[in-house]
């Protein structure tokens, strides 16, 4: 008998067979998940060791896929922060390619959407909830139990899981687009952050649903062109004649990119970078103030340091002394941060009442934008000039900070539990204006700027 020998593989084959593998993947459109045999959640509980197995791969592929459809956001950030990207000191190329980059990584987010394999969509939805909405958590660090962020991260990726099991449930591809056109607008506990058309605000992109109609629709007729077989329930056709379909993917390509361009914002790339209403101020011709009169005041105090009711004198001082600094400097409008002064400003205590005057007769040469609380339980912007004041309040309450997205028997006993009090902030009715210098502004705090509801007129 003759010996057999094992031989080492060579690289150069090991890559061939990669090549071979996502070619066949490619070409014949496979389900990559389609070997693994669904849960037994009677087996799980049993620690059956293939089970968990195929429940880790599961997740992995959950992860990937949630990657996928998160990678703008980060890539967003990357370049907010490591480039200072769409500032003013950004160049227009820069900014072009930024919106480049953003635009790709849009187009991917929404074909992750569409060809998710159904068997995974649970766990794509999980991964989605913590990439893009972990942040929901994190108030719970200034509460008696921080070890509850895991939970509410939990939480959270269970709710967005069980969305997108419901609307990943069927792979046709028109069932998949009609998904996502609805996604933006289901809202969990009455918050919409989870909008897939606001992932092509800093794009060459428009956002209005037409326009997202358009790139869905493209992405799916690329996607079509690009692999040999038909996507999988979206257009059955018989491969007897290979012109006939090699003439039918050059067609789905071909209208895919124009819907594509029909999807283009029409405003110049290099437009593409915040313009929000005060950097337009000095291109107003009836403008009684220009964008440098205007002083934005960032504080850095400790979460810890500033609920301690022993602080607030400090607090105090410090707020002060930055409006003397901008009136010094010539500016016209202060604008400190979200309640900058922890206290209910216009409440009868004493202590309340001195500060409030004192901000009255310091804002008659300059304007005075801060956020406090007022009464009787709003997060309020307090807009002061000339000694007049005019409180808005805040409409979209951050959940858990500031309003527990529970039904009221759940929500005050929580409420109790994890923050020591009876109840939530209240919230104001609709979003709320204020005149200042002949301009008219919307107020919005934190992350109501965020909201749809803010910007409907």
């Amino acid at each position: 008998m003759k010996k057999t020998h094992n031989k080492k593989t060579s690289p150069i084959k090991i890559l061939r067979s990669y090549r071979n593998t996502i070619a066949d993947f490619l070409s014949k459109k496979q389900d990559f998940i389609s070997h693994i045999p669904s849960l037994s959640l009677r087996y799980l509980w049993r620690f059956d060791k293939k089970q968990w197995k195929n429940f880790a791969k599961l997740n992995g592929y959950g992860l990937v896929f949630g990657l996928c459809f998160s990678a703008w956001l980060y890539a967003f950030v990357f370049i907010i922060e490591g480039f200072g990207g769409f500032s003013e000191d950004s160049s227009v190329w820069a900014n072009m390619f930024f919106c480049a980059l953003l635009s790709v990584f849009g187009l991917i987010s929404v074909a992750s959407y569409l060809f998710c394999p159904a068997r995974i969509r649970f766990y794509f939805g999980f991964f989605v909830g913590l990439l893009l909405l972990y942040w929901i958590a994190l108030s719970f660090r200034y509460s008696p139990f921080p070890f509850l962020i895991p939970f509410v991260w939990l939480g959270i990726g269970c709710i967005i899981g069980a969305i997108f099991w419901a609307l990943l449930y069927f792979q046709h591809i028109v069932f998949r687009i009609f998904s996502i056109m609805i996604l933006g607008y289901i809202h969990p506990f009455g918050f919409d952050w989870l909008v897939p058309q606001s992932f092509f605000a800093y794009s060459f992109f428009g956002v209005l649903d037409w326009d997202f109609l358009l790139i869905v629709v493209g992405v799916a007729l690329i996607a079509m062109a690009l692999f040999k077989n038909d996507i999988k329930g979206f257009l059955y056709v018989s491969t007897k004649s290979k012109k006939s379909f090699i003439k039918l993917r050059i067609g789905a390509g071909f209208f895919g990119v124009l819907s594509l361009i029909f999807a283009f914002e029409s405003v110049s790339p290099a437009n593409k970078k915040p313009t929000p209403f005060l950097q337009n101020l000095s291109n107003d011709l009836n403008q009684q103030i220009t964008k440098e009169q205007i002083a934005l005041v960032q504080t850095h105090f400790v979460q810890d340091l500033k609920w301690n009711k022993n602080a607030r004198d400090s607090i105090k001082k410090s707020t002060f002394s930055a409006i003397e600094q901008a009136r010094l400097e010539g500016k016209k409008i202060i604008i400190l941060p979200e309640t900058i002064l922890p206290i209910v400003l216009n409440s009868d205590n004493p202590y309340e009442v001195s500060t409030l005057e004192s901000l009255k007769n310091a804002s008659n040469d300059i304007a005075i934008i801060l956020g406090a609380f007022s009464k009787p339980n709003f997060n309020s912007t307090y807009v002061i000039h000339k000694g007049e004041v005019k409180i808005l309040n805040k409409v979209i309450l951050a959940p858990f900070g500031e309003k527990m997205p529970l039904p009221d028997f759940l929500a005050k006993p929580l409420l109790r539990l994890f923050f020591g009090i009876e109840e939530g902030l209240d919230s104001a009715s609709k979003p709320q204006d204020f005149h200042l210098f002949g301009l008219i502004f919307r107020n919005a705090i934190c992350y109501e700027g965020t909201s749809k509801e803010l910007y409907k007129d």
